[in-house]
């Protein structure tokens, strides 16, 4: 009975923990063209080199920004066959959504052509993480025209632009 009750009081005290270290997060709209830059990439963040990756038989710069602090992303609809749909809502008032913790942005002679990161699927409510649903997947922001703004498309290709870029920085035409 006595190691039932320490039992009891150690999850109570891990609960009660818990709940005090929960805050509202940050809430964005992310949509599928015209971006500038992503909404949370002005996030503090700490940032870090990682090793150059080849796409396309271009040398890629990749960083790594993790945020400081999750951020609470709702991704707009981007295919033609989804009709539309209206927000996911749960039975207790819940929004589906997604949780970032971080992004990668590449670049090529000193510019970002594209941004990724992981959306970890999450139920909402007013700023606050209802549920993790574990389920997660990387999205892609590519600049395909040099002009600084971001589509949402997979990164299996190198724009021109980029590749005529590295070109020049090289020393070719």
């Amino acid at each position: 009975m006595k190691i039932i009750s320490i039992l009891c009081s150690i999850i109570f005290a891990l609960s009660v923990g818990n709940a005090q270290k929960l805050k509202r997060l940050a809430e964005h709209r992310v949509g599928c063209d015209g971006l500038t830059t992503l909404p949370f990439s002005n996030q503090e963040s700490k940032t870090k080199d990682l090793e150059p990756r080849v796409i396309d038989g271009v040398e890629v710069q990749v960083k790594s920004h993790l945020l400081s602090n999750e951020q609470i992303v709702f991704l707009a609809t981007c295919s033609q066959r989804s009709g539309g749909k209206g927000k996911a809502v749960d039975e207790r008032g819940g929004q589906l959504a997604s949780v970032v913790r971080g992004l990668l942005s590449y670049e090529v002679g000193g510019r970002t052509f594209a941004y990724s990161f992981v959306a970890y699927a999450v139920v909402v409510k007013d700023g606050f993480i209802l549920e993790r649903a574990g389920a997660a997947h990387g999205v892609y922001y590519v600049d395909d025209d040099g002009d600084d703004t971001f589509e949402r498309r997979p990164l299996k290709t190198l724009p021109n632009w980029v590749k005529a870029l590295a070109d020049k920085s090289k020393g070719g035409a």
